[in-house]
């Protein structure tokens, strides 16, 4: 047996005996790059095993009711059975529910697979872009964007399921795009829009972004960004000319019309139960991101890059969307995820790349300022909502229960709805 093997192994059965510990080491190893891909999974299992124990909280026990009882009707049924109801649908979501059910466990196991996902997702576009810009501290660098993620990994980003898994799917697209891999890039994405439908305005821009020269996508985005005050009249406008698209338009339009218009009722209830502490982040991000576009000597070396400034003018596509859909709270609050990532990319760029004294200082004010928002969150919701500390009741117990021990842990989310009388006895 190699030495690769033998640490491989002993690594595993390590983890069964004190996952954290190992999560820890994995952690080191992948920011030396020592068998990066293995510890990388490693490290995404116990990120997994977080979304595993925890319980729904008050605002989001809706969605954890719908996948509850998505997994339990499909559990049971075979591939053709299943195959009429993933087709009416047109959810790719529900074909993953399905096969998770078909591995057996209970519902849990969804939310481990979107929190491995989400961790593994993360951590290897990170790695596959700090290598394609050969960036130096890469270590140092490396363990502080992880614990970053890590801390900022909040219930309101996992518990929907498909907005996670779209936005993981995205983001491999992204970097496999730029990777040169450009036929798996399409495929990740189409993927992306067939798990959740409004991630195709994303793959839209997407495309805009890379379709068009720079100096395009920048005219773009400001026009979107002004558009924010007609976005309602633009909408409306633009479902009016997809209903002369015949069978197609005609479902298109209804996506459409419940993602920009039904959708609202949701936002609402997470921005007045106090999980708008989180935009935070986003302000913060775009902070460090204005100081970057108004930096001369900064702004000049990240347009000599081909990766640095195609990613630059993504950024400002986002945002421009973000601003036309000022109104809407719930495409903010789905789209503010990407434009927090990209934000933070950039930054971990300019940072690895230039070492520019003053963006280092504020690469550090940065990750203080995400760690003491997911603090006082935390602190603040507790006090706010009695329910929330459901959802963190079993999160302790990482600490230092084995793997075999946190498996062990059940929680029922039929319970924790009845509790919240969002469903009947």
């Amino acid at each position: 047996m190699s030495l690769v093997s033998r640490n491989r192994l002993l690594s595993i059965i390590l983890f069964c005996i004190w996952p954290l510990g190992i999560a820890l080491f994995a952690c080191y190893q992948m920011s030396k790059r020592r068998d990066f891909l293995f510890y990388a999974i490693l490290f995404s299992l116990f990120v997994g095993l977080y979304g595993y124990v925890f319980n729904a909280r008050h605002d989001l026990t809706i969605d954890m009711v719908r996948i509850y009882n998505h997994y339990e009707m499909l559990r049971p049924m075979n591939f053709v059975e299943g195959i009429p109801y993933f087709v009416l649908r047109g959810d790719l979501s529900l074909f993953l529910l399905w096969l998770l059910g078909r591995m057996g466990g209970n519902a849990q196991i969804v939310v481990f697979f979107v929190a491995f996902l989400s961790c593994f997702s993360f951590i290897y576009i990170f790695d596959k872009w700090m290598c394609l810009l050969k960036i130096r501290d890469y270590n140092k660098l490396f363990i502080i964007s992880v614990l970053t993620f890590f801390i900022t990994i909040h219930p309101t980003y996992i518990s929907g399921v498909r907005t996670p898994i779209a936005l993981a799917l995205f983001l491999l697209g992204f970097i496999c795009f730029f990777s040169g891999k450009k036929r798996l890039s399409f495929l990740f994405c189409i993927l992306s829009i067939l798990n959740h439908f409004s991630m195709i305005f994303t793959v839209f821009l997407f495309v805009i972004c890379i379709c068009f020269d720079e100096r395009t996508v920048r005219k773009l985005s400001f026009i979107l960004a002004c558009s924010g005050a007609f976005y309602h009249s633009l909408m409306n406008g633009f479902l009016y000319l997809l209903s002369f698209a015949g069978v197609i338009g005609t479902l298109l339009s209804g996506k459409i019309n419940y993602y920009v218009f039904g959708d609202l009722a949701e936002g609402e209830v997470r921005i007045a139960t106090g999980s708008n502490i989180w935009y935070i982040q986003l302000f913060a991000v775009l902070g460090v991101y204005l100081l970057i576009q108004i930096s001369p000597r900064v702004k000049q070396r990240i347009l000599e890059n081909k990766y640095i400034s195609k990613l630059d003018v993504w950024i400002l596509l986002l945002i421009g969307f973000v601003l036309l859909n000022i109104s809407n709270i719930t495409m903010i609050a789905r789209f503010s995820s990407l434009v927090i990532f990209f934000c933070y990319l950039l930054i971990v760029s300019v940072v690895g790349m230039y070492r520019n004294a003053f963006f280092v200082k504020l690469f550090y004010v940065l990750f203080c300022v995400f760690f003491l928002v997911a603090f006082i969150a935390l602190i603040k919701e507790h006090g706010a909502i009695p329910e929330f500390q459901i959802a963190y009741q079993n999160t302790h117990k990482l600490l230092s229960y084995n793997l075999f021990q946190l498996l062990d842990i059940d929680v029922d989310y039929v319970d924790i709805a009845k509790q919240n009388l969002l469903i009947d006895e």
